[in-house]
C-alpha cells in the first residue's frame, strides 16, 4: 500500500465511457483492439450516391471512399434529458453525444449526481460544428427559432456547461479547444482542478463528429491523409492518416478518496503535463521536436517515474512521414538512457479507428488504461515492416503485430500517452496500474437489486442487462452489485426490485423475477403510516438476526438496555438475547408482563428509528396503547427515558416531565382521532392510557383519510396488517411488515429488505448511505442506462433528400409515406405524391390494400394557418387547432392535442414568449404569462374566444394606458403623488436604492458646486444626425433608468418614477469657423459651464446631449448626465448599444424595441434579500476592531467650497509585467495588489497593524437575470479591514486578502447603516473611511462598437469629468502594458505635495511587493521617507 503523501498527488480513473468507429462501448472497443478489427468504413458507390456525393467525384481515382464514421448519430433520448424534439434536433450532435456519454461515464463510476456529496467538474473539447450549416440552411426553421436558441445549441462554449446543467454538477465547467490535443489537455486540467481542491470529482474527455453522412475525401500528394484509407503508424508504407469520429469520457477522483470510498479503479494518473511548441518548428501545423521532449519529460518528473519504468507508450501516431519521424526522435531522446534490451512497446490507436480530431487523445488514454487493466498490449494494426527511417533498432521501442502479455512482475505497469495538437499544444499523461487495496466489506445473505428507468421499456432493458451481467460474471459479488445500483444510480419513476441471495452467483440456480408495484401510473410518493404491532411479547426475541446484522439497530437497542438497567436495575438484554447459558431467560420474558412490555417497547422504538434512519419517514402513526407510547416518543412529545418511567411505574410518577406538541400526527386510543396538543401535553392523559383497552378499530375511519397510504407494521409478526386487510377501506392498500413471527421460516432481515424494496417502489426516498455501514461493499462497473432513443435530424436544404418540416425521415419498415401535391408521382416503393383533393379517398383505397391499415399514414398538409379565417369568425375549436399547429412547430412534436398540457409537452417560459409572438401573427394579442393560467390549447382558445366575444371584459390592450405600478410606496404617498405625476405618462414609481439615496442627498447638498457628470469624446467619421438620434432613442426606450426622475419633497420617503416615453434631442453646435486652438479653448469653457448646470431632480431625462461640429467628419460629442443615474459599467453598456444601433443603418428603423431588465427588479431584490449570512460575516469580520484609535479627522480648511484636483503616477512597462507575473502565479488580481498596497500605506501612516480602508464594488449580483446588461447605479462602498504582522509572508498574505475580497463581494449589497448596526462601529467613522480611504478599480478607455478602416474594434478615447465631491479617492486604471494610479481629491483639504508623496509610496509598494518575501522587507529605508 502506498503512503498517504504519494496517494494525495495521484488521480484515480474510476469511470469510462466511449463510442468509437465500429465500437458502441468500451468493451467492444477493447475487443476490436485485441482482435485487430479496423473501425474505418469503406463505402460502395451506391452508398455514396445515396448520401448525396457527386458521381463525378466518386469516380475520381484520388477520391478515397473511407472514413471512421459513427453509426446512429441521429438518434438521441430527448425525453431522458428533458429536451423537446425541436430543441433536440437543432443541438449539435456532438453535444448530444457527449451529454449521453458523460451520463454513462458517471454511471460506470458507480456514482449518481444527486447522491454524490461534492463538486463535480467537467472538462472537454469538441470538434468543428458541421451540423450548423444544416440548421441555418432551413428557412422554415429560422422563421420559428430565435437566433440565440441556435447559438446556444451549437456553439462550442456550451459543451461542458450543458452537461453541468443537465446533470446538476457544480464544479468548474470548461470547454477546452487546443485542436487534436483538446481531450488530453482536458484530462490534465481536470487533474489539476482535483489536486487544487476546486472539485471532488471530474469528467474529462472530448467529442468529434465530422462525418454527418457517408462520404470520403480527396487524397492530396504530400498531405496528411492516407491515399488508401488505412493509417499505417510507424510502418514503412505509412503515408498519412484517415479521420474518424468518436467520443470518450473518463471520471476522475483523488486516489486517496477513491480508495477510501471503495470506488472501482481502472488505473491511476500519476502525472501529466502540457506545453506549446512556440515558434520552434518548421511551420504552424508541423510537429515540434523540442516541445514533445519537454512535455514528456515534465510529465514523467511530475509522476515520479523514469523512462525505465514505462512499459508502453500510446503515441500520437498520425502515420505521416514527418509526424512519425519527429515523434519517435523525441521519444528516443527522452528514453536515451534506457537499456536497449529492456523493451518498451509503442503503438497508436489511430491505426484502428483513424484520427478522431479533438477526441483522439481520450481514445488513446482509454486504450492505455484498458491495456493496463487487461494486462495486454494490443497489436499495432497494419504493421508489416517498421519504417527503417525511424531506426527503432537503436532504441528500446518495439512494435507488436499481435497481442503481447504485459507481465510486470518486478515493476508495476506504467504507460505514457501523448497527444499533440495542430498549433503546438502538446499533452502527455502518465498512467499506471491501481494499487492493491484491502478493506472489510459487509456481506449479507440477502440483497436488494434496485432497477429503474424513465420509461417501463428502459427499466425492462436495464433489468435484462443486469441479469446478463450476472450470468456473464458468475464471480461477481452480488452485494457489490446491489450497493452500486442503490448508491450509484439515479432512481427514476418506473421502478422494479429483485430480491436475491448469494446463490445467484452460481448461474441458473435461482430465478430472479422483477417485482413491480402494479400501479405505475402513480408517480406521486405514497404516505408511509407506521402501524405498531399488537401486543406480542412472545415474539420479541425474533429480532435476534437484526440485532446481529444491523449495527444501527444493535446500537439503539443497546442504548435502551443500558437505560433500563440504569433506571430500574433490570437486565432486559439477557432476557431478549440470552447466550447459551441463559436460554431459560428467553422463555421467562413471555410470562413476565412488565419485562415483556418494556422489551416490546424497546423493540418497536428501535425498529421505528431504524426505518427512519433508512429514510422511511412516517406521515402518520397508529397502534394500541403501547404503540401510542412509541408514537409519542417518535413525535417528540416526550423523551425515551420518560416513556420508560411511565411504563415501568404504570403512570405512578410524581416528577416533572416535559411534554411537547407532536411533530407527527398519530391516533389517540382515547378519542379515536388524531391526538390534540392538549392531550399530548397532559401527563394525566398518559397515566390513564396505560390501563386503556385497544381502541384502534374505532379510529380506522380517521386512518382511512390518509392520502395514498402504505402501511408498515412496526414490530414482530403481521397480525396488525392482516387485521387491517379485513377492513374494506384498507384491502386495496399496500400492507408491509418489519419481520415475521418465529414460526415463519423467512429471516427477519429478508422480510425487512423486501419491505424496504417495496417502499422504494412506492417512491420513498430511501437513504442508501445510511442503509449501508462504513464497511459498505465496493462499487462495480455495471451496465449503464439503456436509453429510449428516437430519430432527431435536420437535413440541409441543399440536400436533395431533405424532407419537409413535419415529416419523419426515419420510418418504420413497410410504412407508406404520402405527400400532397398537384399530381401523382411515385418516388419509390413506399413514397408517393398525390393530388390534395383526392387524399381521403386515396387513403381509404390504400388502407384496403394493406394488411394493417394503421401503416398507411398521410403526411400533414402544408397549410398556412396564417391565411385561415381570423379568430373573430372562428369557433374556439378552430382556434385551438391553429394554436396546436404553432406549438407543434415550436416544440417539434406531432401531433399535439387540444387537451395536451403546454408544460407537460416540454414548454417553458422561453417557448411561451416565442408562442405569444407567433400567435401575434394571427392578430391575437396574448401575454406569455397566460399559458400559466391556461396551459392547454383548448383552455387558451376558450379564453381568446371569450375575450373576442366580450370586448368590455377587463384586459389591457396595447392602445390603452394601464395605471401606474407602485412598489413599496405607502398609500399616503401614493395619494400625494397622484397630483404630481401624470398617470398617462408614468409607468412605475418605486423607492431609491441605498446608493441612489446616498448620491441624491449628496447632490442636493452640493447642488451649487455642480453635480453633473460629463463624457466628452471625438467622433472622426461622417455622422448622420437622424440615425445617431434614433440610436440614442432606442437605448433610452430599452433602459427604464434613462427615463427616470426623482421626487423627494412632501412625501415620507424619496421615490423615483419612470416615464413611458422620452424624446431624444441632440443640440448641434457649429464651430467650423473657429481655429483649432479656439475650438480647444471653447470646449474647455463649454464643459466648465455645462458642469454648473445642475439637473432638477424631477426632470426627465436627467441627461443632455450636445454635438459640436469642428469640420467635415470631425465632431465632439458631449454627454451630460446626473451622477446619481448610473455607474461606469452602465456607461459602457449605453455607448456600446448606441454605436451598435447606429451601425445598423437604415435597418434600425424596423428594429423592434427590446426592453432590458428594469431597475425596479434590482430594487425589489434589495428589499427581499435575506441578510442573515451577511450579518454573520460582517459581525465576525469587524469584531474587536478598535476604531477609537483611528479617529483621524480629515484636514480642515477655512474655505467651504470643493476644489477638485487630480494627480497620478504610472508604472513602467517592465514594472507592470513584474506585477502581472506575481498576480498570475499566485492567482490573485491586480486590484488585490493595489488595494493591499494602499492599505499598507495607510497602516504605516497611522502606525497601526489593524486598519480599515474602503473599496468600491460593482454591486452586480448573479441572482438578477441579465444584470450584466442592465443600466443603473449598482456600485457600493464597503469597508475592508487589513491586519498584518511584520513576519507575514507576502504571498500568503495577499492570497488571504484575495479570499477576503471574494467574501466581501458575496455580501456587497449591504449598506453602511447595516454594518454600523451589526458591528457597533459608528456610521461617521465608516463614512470617513469611505470618503478618504477608498480605492476604485476602473476599466478604461471605454469599449465601443466603432470600427476603424482596418475593421478592428476601436477604444473610445473619452474624457470623463465630474465625480462626487469626496475629500479623497484613489483610482486604478489597468492596461496590458500600463497601470495608472490616480488620486482625485479636494485641494482645500489635502495639500498637493502630500498627495504626490502618497501616490509615490503606493507605487513603490506595488512594485516592491512581487520581490519581497515578508512584510518587513517592504519597509527597508529608501530615499522616499514618506513616513
Amino acid at each position: 500500500m502506498e503512503n498517504d503523501h504519494v496517494l494525495s498527488s495521484k488521480i484515480a480513473i474510476i469511470g469510462m465511457a466511449g463510442k468509437f468507429p465500429r465500437a458502441e462501448n468500451i468493451q467492444q472497443y477493447w475487443n476490436n483492439l485485441i482482435d485487430g478489427v479496423e473501425g474505418i468504413q469503406f463505402f460502395t458507390k451506391e452508398e455514396l450516391l445515396e448520401s448525396g456525393v457527386d458521381a463525378a467525384l466518386i469516380d475520381r481515382p484520388d477520391y478515397v471512399r473511407a472514413s471512421g464514421r459513427l453509426q446512429d448519430i441521429e438518434w438521441f433520448d430527448a425525453t431522458f434529458f428533458q429536451y423537446t424534439p425541436r430543441e433536440t434536433e437543432i443541438i449539435d450532435p456532438q453535444q448530444r453525444l457527449f451529454l449521453e456519454y458523460a451520463w454513462n461515464a458517471m454511471e460506470d463510476a458507480g456514482h449518481s449526481p444527486s447522491q454524490f456529496d461534492g463538486a463535480v467538474g467537467v472538462f472537454a473539447g469538441i470538434g468543428a460544428n458541421k451540423y450548423l450549416t444544416h440548421v441555418v440552411s432551413r428557412t422554415d426553421l429560422l422563421r420559428i427559432l430565435d437566433h440565440r436558441q441556435i447559438e446556444v445549441a451549437n456553439d462550442k462554449d456550451f459543451l461542458t456547461t450543458r452537461v453541468s446543467y443537465k446533470l446538476n454538477l457544480t464544479g468548474p465547467s470548461l470547454s477546452i479547444q487546443t485542436a487534436c490535443s483538446s481531450s488530453l489537455v482536458s484530462v490534465h486540467l481536470a487533474c489539476q482542478s482535483l489536486l487544487n481542491g476546486e472539485c471532488d470529482m471530474a469528467l474529462a474527455g472530448g467529442v468529434s463528429i465530422q462525418f454527418l453522412s457517408k462520404h470520403g475525401y480527396l487524397y492530396k500528394q504530400g498531405g496528411i491523409e492516407s491515399p488508401d484509407g488505412h493509417c499505417r503508424c510507424f510502418d514503412e508504407k505509412a503515408e498519412g492518416t484517415v479521420f474518424g469520429d468518436g467520443v470518450g469520457v473518463i471520471v476522475l477522483k483523488r486516489l486517496e478518496e477513491a480508495i477510501q470510498d471503495k470506488d472501482h479503479i481502472y488505473a491511476v494518473i500519476s502525472g501529466s503535463a502540457i506545453n506549446n511548441d512556440g515558434a520552434g518548428k518548421v511551420g504552424y501545423t508541423a510537429p515540434g521536436f523540442e516541445g514533445q521532449i519537454q512535455v514528456i519529460s515534465e510529465a514523467m518528473e511530475v509522476a515520479g517515474v523514469t523512462p525505465h519504468d514505462i512499459g508502453y507508450v500510446e503515441a500520437h501516431g498520425t502515420g505521416t512521414k514527418l509526424g512519425d519521424r519527429v515523434e519517435i526522435a523525441a521519444l528516443k531522446e527522452v528514453f536515451k538512457d534506457r537499456d536497449l534490451d529492456d523493451p518498451c512497446y509503442i503503438g497508436s490507436v489511430k491505426a484502428n479507428i483513424g484520427h478522431l480530431n479533438t477526441a483522439s487523445g481520450i481514445a488513446g488514454l482509454i486504450k492505455a488504461v484498458l491495456a493496463i487493466k487487461h494486462e495486454t498490449i494490443p497489436p499495432l494494426l497494419h504493421l508489416q515492416n517498421p519504417n527503417p527511417q525511424l531506426e527503432l533498432e537503436r532504441s528500446p521501442f518495439q512494435l507488436n503485430k499481435s497481442p503481447v502479455r504485459w507481465n510486470a512482475v518486478i515493476r508495476k505497469k506504467v504507460a505514457g500517452v501523448s497527444s499533440f495538437g495542430i498549433g503546438g499544444t502538446n499533452a502527455h499523461v502518465i498512467v499506471e496500474e491501481a494499487p492493491e487495496t484491502r478493506s472489510q466489506e459487509e456481506k449479507k445473505e440477502w440483497n436488494l437489486l434496485t432497477i429503474s428507468g424513465k420509461t417501463s421499456q428502459a427499466r425492462q432493458r436495464n433489468y435484462e442487462n443486469i441479469l446478463a451481467y450476472l450470468k456473464e460474471n458468475p464471480e461477481a459479488d452480488v452485494s457489490q452489485v446491489a450497493y452500486t445500483l442503490q448508491a450509484g444510480r439515479e432512481h427514476f419513476e418506473f421502478r422494479g426490485i429483485v430480491l436475491c441471495n448469494h446463490l445467484v452467483q452460481r448461474p441458473n440456480t435461482i430465478e430472479l423475477p422483477l417485482v413491480l408495484t402494479g400501479k405505475e401510473e402513480e408517480q406521486e410518493e405514497k404516505s408511509v403510516v407506521f402501524v405498531f404491532s399488537a401486543q406480542g411479547t412472545e415474539y420479541v426475541k425474533m429480532a435476534r438476526d437484526l440485532y446481529q446484522l444491523i449495527p444501527f439497530f444493535r446500537e439503539t437497542m443497546d442504548r435502551g438496555f443500558r437505560l433500563v438497567e440504569r433506571l430500574f436495575h433490570l437486565d432486559i438484554k439477557k432476557k431478549m438475547y440470552p447466550d447459551h447459558h441463559n436460554r431459560d431467560q428467553a422463555e421467562m420474558i413471555q410470562h413476565d408482563p412488565l419485562n415483556g412490555t418494556i422489551a416490546l417497547f424497546l423493540l418497536e422504538y428501535a425498529l421505528a428509528q431504524l426505518w427512519r434512519h433508512w429514510g422511511v419517514v412516517p406521515k402518520a402513526m397508529a397502534g394500541d396503547w403501547l404503540g401510542e407510547y412509541v408514537s409519542a416518543c417518535l413525535a417528540s412529545v416526550f423523551a425515551w427515558e420518560d416513556a420508560l418511567k411511565l411504563l415501568f411505574f404504570r403512570g405512578d410518577i410524581h416528577e416533572e416531565m416535559v411534554l411537547r406538541k407532536p411533530t407527527i400526527p398519530f391516533l389517540s386510543n382515547r378519542s379515536n382521532t388524531w391526538i390534540t396538543e392538549e392531550q399530548a401535553t397532559s401527563l394525566d392523559y398518559w397515566r390513564e392510557l396505560i390501563n386503556f383497552p385497544d381502541q384502534l378499530s374505532a379510529g380506522l375511519p380517521t386512518l382511512a383519510k390518509v392520502r395514498k397510504p402504505v402501511f408498515l407494521e412496526i414490530g414482530p409478526g403481521k397480525k396488525r396488517c392482516e387485521w387491517l386487510a379485513e377492513h374494506e377501506h384498507f384491502q386495496s392498500e399496500p400492507l408491509l411488515h418489519s419481520f415475521l413471527a418465529e414460526k415463519d421460516s423467512e429471516s427477519a432481515y429478508k422480510t425487512m429488505l423486501n419491505s424496504l424494496g417495496r417502499l422504494w417502489l412506492y417512491k420513498t426516498n430511501v437513504n442508501w448511505k445510511n442503509f449501508h455501514t462504513s464497511q459498505h461493499p465496493r462499487r462495480l462497473s455495471l451496465p449503464t442506462y439503456s436509453f429510449d432513443k428516437q430519430y432527431y435530424w435536420i437535413d440541409s436544404a441543399f440536400d436533395s433528400h431533405v424532407d419537409t418540416l413535419h415529416q419523419e425521415k426515419h420510418r418504420p419498415p413497410s410504412t407508406l409515406l404520402i405527400k400532397q401535391g398537384d399530381q401523382f408521382v411515385q418516388h419509390d416503393d413506399a413514397s408517393y405524391t398525390l393530388n390534395a383533393f383526392q387524399m381521403q379517398q386515396l387513403e381509404n383505397l390504400l388502407a384496403s390494400f394493406s394488411p394493417d391499415p394503421s401503416l398507411v399514414k398521410l403526411a400533414p398538409p402544408a397549410t398556412d394557418y396564417r391565411k385561415e379565417q381570423q379568430p373573430r369568425e372562428q369557433k374556439y375549436e378552430d382556434i385551438a387547432s391553429v394554436l396546436c399547429k404553432i406549438l407543434e412547430e415550436l416544440l417539434g412534436k406531432s401531433p399535439i392535442g387540444i387537451q395536451d398540457d403546454f408544460f407537460d409537452l416540454g414548454g417553458d417560459s422561453v417557448t411561451a414568449i416565442q408562442f405569444a409572438s407567433r400567435v401575434k401573427e394571427l392578430q391575437i394579442e396574448i401575454s406569455s404569462e397566460l399559458l400559466f393560467d391556461y396551459p392547454t390549447m383548448e383552455e387558451l382558445a376558450k379564453q381568446i374566444r371569450m375575450e373576442r366575444d366580450n370586448p368590455s371584459s377587463p384586459k389591457v390592450m396595447p392602445t390603452e394606458v394601464p395605471g401606474i405600478q407602485y412598489y413599496y410606496v405607502d398609500k399616503a404617498d401614493q395619494e400625494i403623488l397622484m397630483n404630481v405625476v401624470e398617470a398617462t405618462e408614468v409607468e412605475s414609481v418605486y423607492p431609491l436604492s441605498f446608493m441612489q439615496l446616498l448620491v441624491l442627498n449628496h447632490n442636493i447638498i452640493h447642488a451649487r458646486q455642480g453635480t453633473v457628470n460629463l463624457l466628452s469624446f471625438p467622433i472622426a467619421e461622417e455622422l448622420r444626425l437622424d440615425l445617431f438620434e434614433m440610436a440614442w432613442q432606442k437605448v433610452i426606450n430599452r433602459h427604464s433608468l434613462l427615463r427616470t426622475g426623482f421626487i423627494w419633497r412632501r412625501i415620507s420617503h424619496p421615490v423615483q418614477f419612470v416615464k413611458r416615453h422620452v424624446d431624444v434631442s441632440i443640440d448641434v453646435l457649429d464651430w467650423t469657423e473657429l481655429s483649432e486652438e479656439d475650438q480647444k479653448l471653447a470646449l474647455t469653457e463649454f464643459i466648465a459651464m455645462e458642469r454648473q448646470k445642475s439637473f432638477s431632480v424631477d426632470a426627465v431625462p436627467q441627461m443632455r446631449f450636445h454635438l459640436i461640429q469642428y469640420g467635415k467628419a470631425a465632431y465632439q460629442f458631449v454627454w451630460s448626465y446626473q451622477n446619481s443615474l448610473f455607474d461606469g459599467w452602465s456607461m459602457n453598456i449605453i455607448l456600446q448599444e448606441v454605436w451598435g444601433n447606429y451601425h445598423l443603418g437604415e435597418s434600425l428603423i424596423s428594429q423592434p424595441d427590446r426592453p432590458a431588465t428594469p431597475f425596479l427588479e434590482y430594487v425589489k431584490w434589495q428589499k427581499t434579500k435575506d441578510d442573515h449570512e451577511a450579518k454573520q460575516f460582517w459581525t465576525e469580520e469587524l469584531q474587536q476592531f478598535r476604531y477609537q484609535d483611528q479617529l483621524v479627522q480629515a484636514p480642515t480648511s477655512s474655505q467651504s467650497t470643493f476644489v477638485s484636483a487630480v494627480k497620478s503616477v504610472d508604472l513602467a512597462q517592465d514594472e507592470v509585467y513584474t506585477v502581472r507575473e506575481f498576480t498570475r502565479k499566485n492567482q490573485i488580481t491586480i486590484n488585490t495588489v493595489v488595494l493591499g498596497a494602499w492599505g499598507l500605506a495607510q497602516a504605516r501612516l497611522l502606525e497601526k497593524h489593524d486598519v480599515m480602508i474602503g473599496m468600491i464594488t460593482s454591486g452586480r449580483v448573479p441572482e438578477i437575470d441579465q444584470m450584466d446588461k442592465m443600466v443603473g447605479l449598482f456600485t457600493n462602498s464597503l469597508p475592508v479591514r487589513l491586519i498584518y504582522d511584520e513576519a507575514d509572508h507576502i504571498r500568503e498574505w495577499f492570497v488571504a486578502l484575495q479570499k477576503k475580497l471574494v467574501k466581501i463581494r458575496r455580501y456587497e449589497h449591504i449598506t453602511l447603516q447595516q454594518i454600523t448596526y451589526w458591528s457597533q462601529i459608528p456610521l461617521d467613522f465608516l463614512q470617513t473611511v469611505i470618503n478618504t480611504r477608498s480605492l476604485v478599480y476602473t476599466q478604461s478607455p471605454f469599449q465601443t462598437n466603432q470600427a476603424s478602416e482596418l475593421g478592428e474594434q476601436k477604444h473610445l478615447q473619452g474624457d470623463s469629468v465630474g465625480q462626487l465631491h469626496l475629500p479623497l479617492r484613489i483610482f486604478v486604471n489597468p492596461g496590458e502594458e500600463h497601470l495608472t494610479i490616480r488620486a482625485e481629491y479636494d485641494s482645500n483639504q489635502f495639500a498637493h505635495d502630500v498627495i504626490t508623496q502618497l501616490l509615490q509610496e503606493v507605487k513603490r509598494l506595488v512594485v516592491t511587493i512581487p520581490k519581497a518575501d515578508a512584510m518587513q522587507d517592504l519597509w527597508i529605508p529608501s530615499k522616499n521617507q514618506f513616513y
